[in-house]
């Protein structure tokens, strides 16, 4: 399943596939050439697939795949059961009360309770932190901002735009990232979380933290 921008990579890779028998081409307007992959359109392969379900009913035992980004060495996939990623990583647990959801409708009475916040995770969705940035943030009713390509200047414009208060951050980058105007981003950015290499090579903060009182940052590996 890919992106049509990236057919022309596909193209480049599917005759050393000999065990692939099917791909779904998601459609973003790119116009990418897809003629002679022999691709299913991905709204055109959900319109015809069956509602009956083939498997047996879900299970807190499911298991649930994670592929690490390759920030920290080789990409590599972590297995998880679907009851303890939920738990640790999508929201199931409060992290000021350290209480469990005992059933969907706790997220969302939780959601009620407290006023949604903005998240924008800039790293690549296979990464786990933008994962699960989106998918728990979702759960919790917040609103979730993703960008397409990274573009420093693009993602602290969304920010002074007011369209990010967590800022989450997991690239490699040559540089420090740009700097802005603090009167401008200090209204919106609440938190920001970044891998440890931004802060090897020059700072998490594109600002000091005494420009940013209110913000607070994390760092993880």
């Amino acid at each position: 399943m890919y992106l049509r921008e990236f057919a022309p990579r596909v193209r480049n890779v599917i005759d050393t596939l000999p065990l692939l028998e099917h791909s779904i081409v998601i459609e973003d307007a790119s116009g990418a050439d897809v003629s002679g992959l022999d691709s299913v359109e991905y709204e055109a392969a959900m319109a015809s697939g069956s509602p009956e379900r083939d498997f047996g009913p879900r299970s807190p035992d499911d298991r649930y795949i994670l592929y690490t980004g390759g920030t920290t060495g080789m990409p590599k996939g972590v297995v998880w059961r679907h009851e303890d990623v939920f738990f640790a990583l999508g929201g199931g647990i409060d992290p000021t009360t350290n209480t469990r959801v005992q059933a969907p409708g706790d997220l969302v009475a939780r959601a009620r309770e407290r006023q949604p916040g903005t998240m924008l995770p800039i790293a690549p969705l296979m990464h786990g932190a933008s994962q699960w940035s989106v998918m728990g943030g979702a759960f919790q009713g917040n609103r979730i901002v993703l960008v397409s390509k990274f573009d420093p200047d693009r993602v602290w414009r969304l920010v002074e735009s007011g369209g990010g208060q967590q800022h989450h951050d997991h690239r490699r980058r040559d540089g420090p990232p740009p700097r802005r105007d603090p009167r401008r981003v200090r209204r919106h950015l609440r938190l920001v979380v970044a891998g440890v290499d931004l802060e090897h090579r020059g700072g998490v903060l594109p600002l000091g933290q005494a420009e940013l009182p209110r913000t607070s940052s994390r760092t993880s590996s």
